[in-house]
């Protein structure tokens, strides 16, 4: 990884180096191929042998490919220091060759930087009605990091994430359901087994989203998060149910409001959730107060994500793509929280899910819809 990012981002840096670093860094990143190599072996037998339930020593399995992984991480620790050691100006801070290494990094081209502005284009548009409506959001997922590293869209990120009180969502669909230009669509996706809230233009042919998640508060200080326990649990109703409107669920696994079953599906979540009964209607009435992710978000659990509210609220801003945005109070800890260390070298540059298919994106039909929305709400510079 790190000699791809080098030869790619920085080639003179990569020149620099000596020819016995080069061997030492040649060295390191074979033992890292291969470790890599032989994690994925491990883990694909794992699950080989879980799926034909044979008799096999789990627990020794495991242990070895977590000693490998921390193996890995070692070998991925030293990489770094070894670059940044050969990186970093003399009398410069680590972090600051940190961020001085991401903001050098080539903004995206084509039509994935097409795709970055057009979002933007509509995240400012959210934000001036949130602004409008006195609704507070913050920033979350790869456009915090972005904004964070560098004041901008990761290179190879495609979506916007922010985060919406769950009153709140209701408060902005309500405030805009007669709106000509801007609609929130809401569906229940059975791959995720979550409730997918989307911000978007009217006009269907526009192919952009700002992904809300929702996070309630509760009265008083948790420990722990019930609510992952509850989404758990969930989960396994819907895959072992038989009940019809489950069933139509997983043969229609995209089900939003138009449909009879949307309802349905809709009482089942709400059975399992806490929010009816925990959520607080008057959050300064409460000395003690939780901001905790909804279980109806996807990839939220078993992942316990609760903050204190102080840790979200009152939100900052921070510079991104030329404008402020909010973000949560202490978004470093927000953001170890969710990711860990977001300075490591990136790992998904490859790997980063895609929402709309590259080819598309560099479509004539793509870039024209893109052109035209910058005419009418103003371009991005």
């Amino acid at each position: 990884m790190i000699k791809k990012i080098l030869k790619a981002v920085l080639p003179a840096t990569y020149r620099k180096i000596g020819k016995s670093e080069q061997k030492i860094l040649a060295t390191v990143i074979e033992q890292y191929t291969l470790l890599n190599r032989r994690i994925d072996s491990l883990e694909s037998t794992l699950f080989q042998k879980i799926q034909d339930e044979a008799n096999w020593k789990r627990d020794d399995l495991v242990r070895n490919i977590e000693e490998n992984k921390n193996l890995l991480r070692l070998l991925d620790f030293a990489q770094e220091n070894m670059f940044y050691a050969m990186y970093k100006k003399d009398g410069e801070s680590e972090i600051d060759a940190k961020k001085r290494f991401f903001k050098s990094i080539p903004e995206a081209t084509g039509g994935l930087r097409l795709l970055q502005k057009g979002n933007v284009l509509l995240l400012k548009e959210f934000d001036r009605l949130c602004k409008e409506y006195k609704l507070p959001y913050f920033f979350a997922g790869g456009n915090l990091i972005g904004a964070v590293r560098g004041g901008k869209q990761i290179p190879w990120d495609d979506d916007v994430d922010v985060v919406m009180l769950r009153s709140d969502i209701e408060v902005l669909r309500e405030k805009i359901k007669d709106s000509l230009d801007f609609r929130i669509t809401v569906l229940f996706d059975w791959w995720g087994k979550c409730k997918q809230i989307r911000f978007k233009f009217k006009d269907e042919k526009y192919p952009l989203f700002l992904d809300i998640f929702i996070y309630d508060v509760y009265e008083g200080a948790f420990s722990d998060n019930p609510e992952s326990y509850n989404h758990i649990e969930m989960t396994r109703f819907f895959e072992s149910s038989a009940l019809p409107e489950v069933n139509y669920w997983k043969e229609h696994p995209c089900l939003d409001e138009s449909d009879p079953y949307f309802p349905k599906i809709e009482k089942i979540f709400n059975r399992f959730s806490m929010h009816e009964k925990s959520i607080t209607g008057n959050f300064d009435k409460y000395p003690e107060k939780t901001v905790i992710r909804a279980m109806e978000n996807v990839f939220a659990y078993p992942h316990h994500r609760f903050y204190k509210y102080e840790q979200i609220f009152p939100t900052k801003t921070l510079l991104f793509e030329g404008d402020e945005y909010l973000v949560p109070n202490d978004y470093m800890y927000f953001l170890k929280d969710q990711y860990g260390d977001i300075f490591k070298f990136p790992n998904d540059i490859f790997t980063h899910f895609e929402h709309i298919p590259s080819n598309e994106l560099e479509s004539v039909e793509f870039k024209n819809l893109i052109s035209e929305l910058f005419r009418k709400y103003g371009g991005i510079k």
